[in-house]
């Protein structure tokens, strides 16, 4: 599991206790301790390690009496990884319902540990009290970690998107909806599982399909926006990320101040948020099946 850093690319946490840049497979760093005995390169070919690559150039030196500031929080840096991974589970699911809830409450259950993980590797550090404790609990800013802090079994269930949650119908040429009508999508129903309703009733509404069906120069779409009643201000993929960046910050913080570099926050592998909640579907198909015409006649 790994993290980003600035200057060192994808950073990727080993069992021993060491770190590995994956861009140049590298390791930065000795186990925990500065214990070389038996430590040597990690490789993407040969999993093993060679004391004398163990420090690259392009980190900030290890010595070897010293502790990784990576190693002393590496439980919690590899939650936090999981946490980023099931963003991206949220964002490929979220034309489905079920799995989009399944991968919210991974994240939920995941970030959730984050802040008890910190505590317990920094409990004995002398600054914990003063300086780490005060930073962890700064998380409580953020809605979801606040309800969080105050009830860890906190899961969303499937009635719990009931009320909120929003979805419609359209066209579009490329670049956001061109035409969008209020069209009742069920948060238990798949974009695809509405569309086949929207298909069916332009079909036997022929005024219907002519207002919000697609023409010639466009394609149907459906829009769709998940929205929990417990965060109603704020949909929930948004909602995640915010939570995400924000234990960022507070891990980033700390590996600074043991002598490490700050994470990369900007979460540039994101997909565009829009496109997310917009799945569009083909248009020889719509007019095939609902106008009997063939486009490639």
């Amino acid at each position: 599991m790994g993290y980003y850093s600035k200057g060192l690319g994808f950073i990727v946490h080993l069992p021993c206790g060491g770190v590995n840049v994956a861009a140049n497979r590298t390791s930065i760093c000795p186990p925990a301790g500065g214990r070389t005995r038996g430590w040597s390169r990690h490789s993407a070919s040969s999993n093993k390690f060679s004391v004398a690559e163990r420090c690259s150039s392009a980190a900030t030196l290890c010595i070897e009496s010293m502790i990784c500031p990576h190693a002393k929080i590496e439980s919690a840096l590899d939650r936090w990884s999981e946490c980023h991974w099931h963003i991206h589970q949220m964002e490929a699911s979220y034309h489905l319902p079920a799995p989009f809830r399944y991968s919210l409450n991974s994240f939920i259950r995941s970030v959730k540990e984050i802040p008890q993980l910190l505590k317990m590797e920094l409990q004995n550090d002398p600054a914990f009290r003063n300086t780490y404790k005060p930073l962890i609990d700064s998380i409580r800013s953020n809605a979801l970690l606040a309800k969080l802090s105050k009830q860890r079994d906190f899961i969303v269930h499937q009635g719990m998107l009931d009320v909120l949650s929003t979805g419609q119908i359209g066209t579009t040429e490329g670049r956001g909806a061109k035409i969008a009508f209020g069209f009742r999508i069920a948060p238990h129903e798949s974009s695809d599982e509405a569309y086949e309703r929207f298909k069916e009733l332009c079909r036997s509404d022929k005024m219907f399909r002519g207002m919000a069906g697609p023409d010639c120069d466009s394609r149907p779409c459906i829009w769709r926006e998940w929205k929990s009643q417990d965060f109603p201000d704020t949909e929930l993929l948004e909602l995640a990320i915010s939570a995400w960046r924000l234990m960022g910050e507070v891990i980033s913080r700390i590996v600074v101040l043991n002598g490490g570099e700050e994470l990369d926050l900007t979460f540039s592998c994101r997909h565009d948020p829009e496109r997310v909640k917009m799945k569009v579907f083909g248009q020889a198909d719509f007019f095939l099946s609902v106008d009997g015409i063939s486009l490639d006649a």
